[in-house]
């Protein structure tokens, strides 16, 4: 009988060492993976941080960029309100935070006549004025448009200057209420720190800061406790007319009083510098250039006309003559002689030199100028300037103020007083004309 030999196969197990150099690699994979998609997350927060920051800014000055039949846009908070923004959230909902006690605005209870009266209430906020063109009812018994056409009469434009909040600046899914409503990349939100013992637990700033530490996110009042400015470093430098909005990184914390332990707990932007400086919101230039392009053609004639009209007594008056209003004539007061010229009845302001004959005191004309102040009202600049007489092409005018970027609205005057009030020059068909104040730009207008 024959025996039959069974075969097996020797089955070959990973020694000990080979179990263990494999474990260490594929841990050595995963905290590489790890580190990758943590860097990956790292980067991610931080590029939300800088396009939320670029959005805010573009929020308050508008879009450079932006051209409207090949000229650049005026918009933003700025060109609606005349001012930086007291907090993040006025670029939202129009919630004035620290509003000045002459702000144009209402309060949220519909009945409270002031901010400060408003305020006094917890759960009261003050609202920006809504945008609005500055105009009045022809009857001026009426002060709202409603009222006026209610009653049927007119509502007439007067500057035709646009002026008030009209956002959303900044678009948001979040409630305004909400301290998520726009934060950094981090998801920051407003803390109370101090160097001993961080971060502590009070949410309430005045809380925090009478206790000596520091509020982080929140820097404009004490009394109000709900973070208006989502966790982003917000200060308004009213005296030097800049602004500074920046996040505190991934740790959250100011780079001034913590040295930040890798770049991701860096401050955003870096760089200490203003977000928006001053000659970013105003004009530097206080020197007003106007071309003039008159229509209706004022010119001067030593011939007699057929008759004597406002246009021509105008023109002559200006341009040094003496108009006689029976023949229609107009005579240069180059022409007179030097008793001529000190006894005739040439009005006031003649002389007598030698050189240059008979002459007359420059006349003078205005420039009446509406802009939208710092209270975000319309406010009246007017400059004079003299000019030899009404057939220069161009005239100066010197402004008190720099003005914010947006639209004002102007005309040029005859000066005028009490007595006589100014008309505008030239005298047919002319009112406010809209130009619109661009930074770093000229300030020169066509009229």
């Amino acid at each position: 009988m024959s025996q039959q030999r069974i075969y097996t196969t020797k089955q070959k197990a990973f020694t000990l060492i080979e179990v263990l150099t494999m474990m260490v690699v594929l841990v050595a994979i995963a905290t590489i993976t790890v580190k990758s998609v943590g860097q990956f997350s790292f980067e991610n927060r931080y590029q939300i941080t800088a396009d939320r920051y670029d959005k805010i800014k573009t929020a308050i000055l508008g879009n450079p960029n932006q051209t409207i039949n090949g000229h650049p846009s005026v918009s933003g908070f700025v060109a609606d309100m005349g001012r930086l923004p007291h907090c993040l959230r006025e670029l939202i909902d129009g919630t004035n935070c620290n509003p000045d006690p002459t702000d144009a605005g209402y309060c949220s209870d519909g009945t409270s006549p002031d901010p400060d009266t408003c305020l006094a209430t917890a759960g009261n906020l003050w609202k920006d004025k809504l945008y609005q063109i500055d105009s009045a009812c022809s009857d001026s018994t009426y002060t709202t448009q409603n009222d006026c056409e209610i009653n049927l009469k007119k509502w007439i434009p007067i500057t035709g200057l646009g002026y008030g909040w009209r956002g959303s600046y900044i678009e948001t899914t979040n409630d305004p209420n909400n301290s998520n409503a726009i934060t950094d990349g981090w998801g920051n939100t407003a803390k109370c720190f101090d160097l001993a013992n961080y971060p502590q637990n009070s949410t309430i700033q005045d809380t925090c800061e009478s206790n000596g530490h520091k509020w982080f996110g929140y820097s404009n009042l004490d009394d109000i406790p709900p973070d208006f400015n989502y966790g982003w470093f917000f200060d308004n430098y009213t005296e030097s007319g800049e602004l500074t909005i920046k996040s505190y990184g991934r740790d959250g914390l100011l780079d001034e009083l913590v040295t930040p332990m890798v770049d991701y707990d860096k401050d955003f932007p870096e760089n200490p510098s203003p977000m928006i400086k001053l000659n970013e919101w105003k004009s530097t230039y206080t020197t007003v250039n106007v071309n003039f392009y008159k229509p209706d053609d004022v010119t001067v004639s030593t011939t007699p006309k057929n008759r004597a009209d406002v246009n021509e007594l105008l023109a002559c008056t200006n341009y040094g003559g003496n108009w006689n209003g029976t023949t229609s004539y107009c005579t240069m007061l180059s022409e007179y002689t030097d008793l001529e010229c000190t006894v005739a009845n040439l009005g006031s302001g003649t002389t007598w030199n030698a050189t240059t004959k008979c002459s007359k005191i420059k006349p003078s004309i205005c420039l009446d100028l509406y802009y939208i102040d710092i209270n975000s009202i319309p406010k009246r600049l007017n400059s004079s300037t003299q000019i030899s007489n009404l057939s220069i092409q161009t005239a100066s005018f010197l402004l008190s103020e720099n003005l914010p970027i947006g639209q004002v609205t102007f005309r040029i005057t005859n000066c005028g007083d009490a007595t006589n009030p100014p008309v505008t020059y030239p005298t047919i068909g002319r009112d406010f004309k809209i130009v619109d104040i661009l930074p770093n730009r000229s300030l020169t207008f066509d009229w």
